[in-house]
């Protein structure tokens, strides 16, 4: 009988959501082939081989297989030759990494991301926030709220038009968001620990050249 195929799990993750919703990245991949002492093969014919291999009982079937990993991933009609699987095994990956790396810190990527507009464009109106990182401005209120509770900004009014609020970063607000971002460099440094700097900047440019599409 053929034998049986050891599976590897990644370790779920939980993500501190407010909603406590588990968002993990489960990753089930096929590793290897056991190496029994002793199976049976088709036939009923029993052998006791310590070196027993995978790819020799498929070989003696004529079973075809591709040795190559990266050539396996780009047979056509496979779920591994779709790029959008790659990228979201990969993001799934890196959120978990993300959401560890801040959890001590009580803070979550969006308002994070919120935040990281303020420190960087002093002076930015909340609808300016909302255009840049998509957010709709009925949920942006409450991650405001959240951030000014926390002295993290302050909010000033236009000089030529009260109406519109400016929003500024306070020195709390410039030194947490340092501090966080240095978490998710870390992160990210341990997650490309595998690419070169060239590779970084390409797969930088070329995931850039994807979402400004939209």
């Amino acid at each position: 009988m053929l034998p049986e195929a050891a599976a590897l799990r990644s370790p779920r993750t939980l993500l501190p959501e407010d909603d406590s919703r588990r968002c993990s990245a489960d990753i089930t991949m096929f590793h290897s082939m056991k190496k029994p002492k002793l199976h049976s093969d088709i036939s009923g014919a029993r052998h006791d081989r310590q070196d027993w291999e995978p790819s020799e009982w498929m070989a003696e079937r004529g079973v075809k297989t591709i040795s190559n990993p990266v050539e396996a991933r780009r047979v056509e009609g496979s779920l591994e030759s779709l790029i959008g699987y790659h990228v979201r095994r990969a993001s799934l990956v890196d959120i978990a990494g993300v959401m560890a790396s801040l959890a001590e810190a009580n803070i979550r990527p969006v308002p994070l991301s919120v935040l990281a507009m303020i420190v960087e464009k002093p002076g930015v109106t909340a609808a300016e926030i909302c255009r840049q990182l998509a957010i709709q401005r009925a949920n942006i209120v409450p991650i405001l709220a959240d951030l000014e509770s926390r002295g993290l900004f302050v909010r000033e009014a236009d000089p030529e038009d009260q109406r519109i609020q400016r929003l500024h970063a306070t020195k709390a607000g410039r030194a947490n968001y340092a501090d966080w971002l240095a978490r998710i460099q870390a992160h990210e440094e341990h997650l490309l620990r595998r690419l070169t700097a060239a590779e970084r900047a390409i797969l930088r440019e070329l995931l850039e050249k994807i979402w400004r599409e939209y």
